[in-house]
């Protein structure tokens, strides 16, 4: 099963997807921005 894909640099944002894709049933992958 493929999951989204998610690039951010945004906390909060990353924070907000996360959630709203848990609710939802559904997993993310998310990938880091090297520093």
């Amino acid at each position: 099963m493929h999951r989204p894909l998610v690039i951010t640099e945004d906390h909060a944002l990353l924070d907000d997807l996360v959630r709203i894709a848990a609710a939802a049933g559904a997993q993310l992958d998310v990938a880091h921005v090297p520093a």
